[in-house]
């Protein structure tokens, strides 16, 4: 497997013991079994207890227990407890990578029992790493072997310990992470997005308000939403008022379901109806969805899933950038001659507005073959992750997802990415292209609805 990008901590000095730590970036994602668990960072600059380093010679004399001679060389794994400064012994071949001594970012372990000296060659750059539990089991690394030699026994071994070059890593691996620091007053609980709140405000997703005012203003409901005061809101006014107040509307209404946005879309032919892909409805008149859905025929009804009625198309409109080839900008309205009327199983989509932020664990919901409402888990990637084996350019507007329990994530043209919040209201995120057949990729793009909602607020019906 090829590597993309080679990256050294820049203070690190060629030969030197100190800041020894880099990061490879692959051309391509790893092909990992479905059961494969990463492994945490340790971020405590603090461990006790022992952890595994993993060495390499021959069986017999690494096996305790085996009394049979076998030359043959193998990899071993060596529980080693954990030193401390005052009682890590290093050999004093180190000395000139270790001119300034031991400091805080290295990890010391190994036995002190002595072993016949060679029969065990440490893996540089091998983990020092251990098994916790708390609840589940989880694999954490703590440091990346670097010095030592016998595999850490008699002399032990000296490691780069993770916890001292987490910020360094983020800088690689999180380029555009940035952490808010805000004071506010206090915590109202009453009030939700979309709710107007003091100071002629309204409250927002935070990263909607002006960085000055985050620091002075007051939560709503939880630490993801503020109240802002119009003028210091960004883009709030291009966002439709139906929009933002969808939630509250809909934690009020008496609900037996939580798909009564789903409807599918229709071709009349020969008298038959054929439904082909499916929306969300936005309004008593309107429904989203897919550019790629409408081709270049115009549909002609739209059928709600929970209830027996038909309503005819009247006008559709497809975003004017959406580009056939790449998906970008699939999305599109479609403005119903008759009006719904909302009742307990039918009801409008609430769309996810947050732009910088996705649900970590969302639901795609489907239609099986007996036309039964179902939903799969699927989590988001990072879109730079999927456009290394992705065909098009893949912009922000297009969300990646992958079903973490299958080799590939194949969705139809009726399914949509949703995420329900604690008391149950789903939010429309994600939208998939329609397409002939599915492509055994190992994810699936989507249109990304909060990348689209200036369109769709300046040309609801």
């Amino acid at each position: 497997m090829n590597i993309s990008s080679i990256h050294v901590h820049p203070d690190h000095v060629r030969g030197s013991g100190y800041n020894n730590i880099a990061i490879l970036k692959m051309s391509q994602l790893l092909d990992l079994p479905l059961d494969f668990q990463p492994s945490c960072i340790w971020h405590d600059p603090d461990f006790q207890g022992s952890v595994n380093a993993y060495g390499r010679g021959r069986r017999d004399m690494n096996k305790f227990g085996s009394f049979k001679l076998d030359p043959t060389e193998s990899y071993h794994l060596i529980q080693s407890p954990v030193q401390n400064a005052s009682s890590c012994i290093l050999s004093k071949q180190f000395d000139q990578r270790l001119r300034h001594g031991l400091a805080s970012e290295h990890f010391c372990v190994g036995n002190d029992v002595f072993q016949v000296p060679g029969s065990c060659s440490q893996l540089a750059g091998s983990i020092f790493d251990s098994t916790l539990f708390k609840k589940n089991k989880y694999h954490h690394t703590m440091a990346l072997s670097l010095l030592g030699r016998d595999c850490g026994f008699g002399e032990h071994l000296i490691g780069t310990r993770l916890a001292s070059h987490v910020e360094w890593m983020k800088t690689v691996l999180l380029p555009e992470y940035k952490e808010v620091t805000s004071v506010f007053r206090y915590v109202d609980p009453d009030l939700r997005e979309g709710d107007l709140c003091e100071d002629r405000g309204r409250c927002v997703p935070i990263e909607k308000c002006s960085a000055s005012w985050r620091r002075l203003g007051t939560f709503c409901t939880n630490s993801s939403v503020v109240c802002c005061p119009d003028d210091k809101a960004e883009k709030l006014s291009k966002i439709h008022a139906d929009i933002l107040a969808c939630p509250n509307f809909i934690r009020n209404l008496p609900r037996l379901t939580k798909t009564g946005s789903f409807v599918l879309i229709g071709w009349t032919r020969n008298r038959t109806n054929h439904f082909l892909c499916s929306g969300s409805i936005l309004n008593e008149e309107v429904i989203l969805t897919t550019a790629s859905c409408l081709r270049d025929d115009p549909p002609q009804v739209v059928s709600h899933h929970h209830t027996p009625y038909l309503y005819r198309v009247g006008a559709a409109l497809k975003h004017p950038a959406y580009n056939a080839t790449s998906k970008i900008n699939d999305i599109a309205l479609i403005q119903l001659r008759d009006s719904l009327s909302w009742s307990t199983v039918l009801f409008p989509a609430c769309l996810w507005t947050n732009t910088t932020h996705t649900p970590i664990v969302m639901k795609m919901l489907f239609l099986d073959q007996s036309d039964a409402l179902k939903f799969f888990t699927v989590h988001p990637m990072y879109n730079s992750d999927c456009q290394r084996t992705h065909p098009y350019r893949m912009p922000s507007s297009q969300l990646c997802v992958r079903d973490p329990g299958q080799n590939t994530t194949c969705v139809s043209t009726t399914d949509q990415a949703v995420w329900l919040d604690p008391e149950g209201v789903p939010f429309l995120v994600g939208l998939t292209p329609h397409a002939a057949e599915c492509v055994q990729w190992r994810y699936s793009v989507l249109t990304r609805i909060s990348s689209h909602l200036e369109w769709i607020g300046e040309n609801l019906f």
